[in-house]
C-alpha cells in the first residue's frame, strides 16, 4: 500500500475509447526526487537502494567527482522521524510499506570555482517486505465504454496470483478483477486499484489514474489541487510535493526564503542561521485539459533552531498486530498506553479510529472492514509508529 501513490509521465491511450474519454496516469516530472547542484556539475551523485530485510535498506553512494574533490557525505533519511547519518553508505528500518524520502548530500572542494561546495540528491524509496514485491508491476487501462459507464481492465504482471480492488473517487472499495463503475459527471475522476499478492508476504501496490469524460480548457483550480508535506528537525527541513494534478505534466520549484531554491517533487535544505523563514512552493502545470500553463503558489513559515543537543530518546517497543491478513478480530500490542489506533484506506483517508484504554495487548472488531491494504497507525503525542494490514 502506497501512502503516496505511483506516478507516470504522459498520457495512456486507452483500448479503443473515444477522444472525449481520456485516461491519465497520475503525473509528475522529477518523480523520483530532485538534485541541488551547488558543486560544478561534472560531480554526479546518486542513490542505489538495496532491499536487506522487511522493509530494510542499506543505501549506498554512486558518485562520480569530475571537477571536485569529495570531502564527506551526508545522509538524511526519514523513518517516522527525520534524522542525519554521516559514512559512505546508511542502514533504514522503515516502519512500514510506504514511500519514504532519502536525501544525500556530499560535501567537497570544487577545483573549478576554487570553493567549498555541495550537491544535494532526493530520491523516494517505497519500502517492500521482500524482494518478491519488486517483480510486481500493477497498471490498469480502459476495457469497454458504454456511455458513462466504464469498464477497467487489470494489465498486472505478477509471478503469483493477485486480488484486485478498486476505487472510483470517494466511492468504497470493490474486489473484483475488472472495475465497472457509472459516473455522474465528465470529471475529472480519480479511478484506483489495488492489488494484493499470496501469502505469507501479501505483496501490494497501488495504481491511480485520472478519467475525464468531457472537452477540454478546464479551470486550472478544477485539475490542480496544490499540497506539500514539510519534514524539520531543528534548521534541517525536507519538502515533498503532493499537490494532485489529475494527471497533467507539472513541474515543482521550492524556494527556501533564504536564497536557496530548488526543483523536483523532493528537495532538503539547511538554514545556515537560525531565523523565521518563509519557504514556498510553486506548481507549473500544462497538459490536454488545459488551453496553456497554468501555476499556483503555496508557502508556509518555518522556524529554523540552532542545533544545540539532540535528547536521546528511549528505545520503543514496536507496534505489533496480528493476525495478518485480518479476521474480525484484530489484536494490537501499543508501546504506549493511552495510544490512539488510526486504520487507513489505500488513499491515506481515516477508515475507523480506536482510543487504547491501556499499555500491552488490546483487541479491536474490525468485522465489517471491507477487504483491502490498509496502513494502521498508532499515534501518541508526537510519536507515531506504522505497520500494513490486509483484509482478504
Amino acid at each position: 500500500m502506497k501512502l503516496l501513490l505511483p506516478i507516470a509521465c504522459g498520457i495512456l491511450a486507452s483500448l479503443a475509447q473515444p477522444t472525449h474519454a481520456q485516461l491519465h496516469p497520475e503525473s509528475s516530472v522529477e518523480r523520483g526526487g530532485a538534485v541541488m547542484q551547488g558543486c560544478d556539475p561534472s560531480l554526479q551523485v546518486d542513490i542505489e537502494p538495496v532491499l536487506t530485510g522487511p522493509y530494510t535498506y542499506a543505501f549506498f553512494s554512486t558518485i562520480e567527482p569530475g571537477n571536485t574533490m569529495v570531502q564527506d557525505l551526508v545522509w538524511q533519511c526519514y523513518n517516522g522521524s527525520f534524522y542525519e547519518q554521516t559514512g559512505s553508505y546508511c542502514d533504514v528500518v522503515f516502519p512500514g510499506q510506504a514511500e519514504y524520502p532519502v536525501c544525500l548530500t556530499v560535501n567537497a572542494f570544487d577545483l573549478t570555482a576554487s570553493m567549498p561546495c555541495s550537491t544535494s540528491v532526493c530520491r523516494l524509496i517505497e519500502a517492500l517486505p521482500d524482494t518478491s514485491c519488486e517483480n510486481l508491476n500493477a497498471d490498469f487501462t480502459i476495457g469497454a465504454i458504454n456511455g458513462q459507464t466504464i469498464s477497467f481492465l487489470s494489465t498486472t504482471e505478477f509471478t503469483g496470483p493477485v486480488q484486485t480492488l478498486w476505487t472510483f473517487g470517494e466511492e468504497p472499495l470493490t474486489a473484483e478483477p475488472a472495475g465497472t463503475h457509472t459516473f455522474s459527471s465528465p470529471g475529472p475522476h480519480k479511478v484506483c486499484m489495488t492489488v494484493v499478492g499470496p501469502p505469507p508476504v501479501y505483496c501490494n501496490a497501488t495504481v491511480c489514474k485520472w478519467l475525464y469524460l468531457g472537452p477540454g480548457d478546464l479551470p486550472c483550480d478544477v485539475v490542480v489541487d496544490q499540497g506539500f508535506v514539510l519534514y524539520q528537525e531543528n534548521g534541517l527541513v525536507g519538502v515533498l510535493d503532493t499537490s494532485m494534478t489529475s494527471g497533467m505534466e507539472s513541474t515543482v520549484h521550492w524556494d527556501f526564503g533564504d536564497g536557496s531554491t530548488a526543483a523536483g517533487r523532493l528537495a532538503v535544505h539547511r538554514y545556515a542561521m537560525p531565523g523565521t523563514y518563509t519557504l514556498c512552493s510553486t506548481v507549473d502545470v500544462w497538459g490536454p485539459l488545459l488551453s496553456d500553463t497554468c501555476n499556483t503558489l503555496a508557502c508556509v513559515p518555518v522556524e529554523a533552531m540552532a542545533l544545540v543537543t539532540i535528547p536521546e530518546r528511549p528505545e520503543q517497543e514496536p507496534l505489533r498486530a496480528w493476525p495478518v491478513p485480518l479476521t474480525d478480530r484484530l489484536h494490537v500490542v501499543a508501546p504506549w498506553p493511552n495510544a490512539t489506533l488510526v486504520l487507513l484506506d489505500t488513499q491515506g483517508r481515516q477508515v475507523a479510529v480506536w482510543t487504547l484504554p491501556g499499555q500491552g495487548e488490546q483487541v479491536v472488531d474490525v468485522g465489517d472492514l471491507r477487504p483491502g491494504a490498509y496502513l494502521l497507525e498508532c499515534r501518541s503525542g508526537d510519536e507515531l509508529l506504522r505497520r500494513p494490514v490486509i483484509k482478504p
